[in-house]
């Protein structure tokens, strides 16, 4: 089990939970807050920490909202915004709801569902980079999972940032 590295891993995230900006309510410097009813303390603490840990290039996660808030403030606060990221969903209304009305055309959100997306979208993510699922291997009734989406899509019309 790697007890120690484990441990020493642990340790690193304390320090890194210790930096972290963020606060139960809105606050009009950040587009994540805590108290959301989505996506709260432990899941945003874990993800804030193995993003910075991972320092990863890229970044794509499949479903959005507060997570990619998320996402974007420990983007721009910590890594200066050197991450790629994009977003996939096919009903991007929360996550537009929550971002500032200026960046949304700056940003790569592919508004269909996975199985549309490029493999192009996924292919070029290296070691070290983010492929984000919440909920991964669940599949929602009528869905392919997404091992089919990678394997048999690419004959598909499919969109790419």
């Amino acid at each position: 089990m790697r007890e120690s590295a484990q441990l020493e891993l642990l340790g690193e995230f304390a320090q890194i939970y210790a930096d972290l900006p963020f606060t139960a309510q809105p606050d009009p410097a950040r587009r994540y807050h805590y108290e959301n009813g989505n996506f709260s303390y432990s899941d945003a603490i874990m993800l804030a920490c193995m993003i910075r840990h991972s320092n990863a290039k890229q970044l794509v996660e499949v479903g959005s909202g507060f997570s990619s808030c998320l996402t974007l403030d420990v983007n721009e606060l910590f890594m200066r915004g050197a991450m790629s990221l994009t977003f996939i969903e096919p009903f991007p209304a929360l996550l537009h709801s929550l971002l500032r009305p200026q960046e949304v055309a700056g940003l790569c959100i592919l508004a269909q569902p996975v199985q549309d997306v490029a493999l192009s979208t996924f292919s070029g993510l290296r070691r070290g980079d983010i492929l984000r699922r919440p909920g991964w291997p669940k599949a929602a009734p009528g869905t392919r999972p997404i091992c089919c989406a990678l394997s048999c899509n690419t004959t598909r019309n499919s969109r790419s940032c």
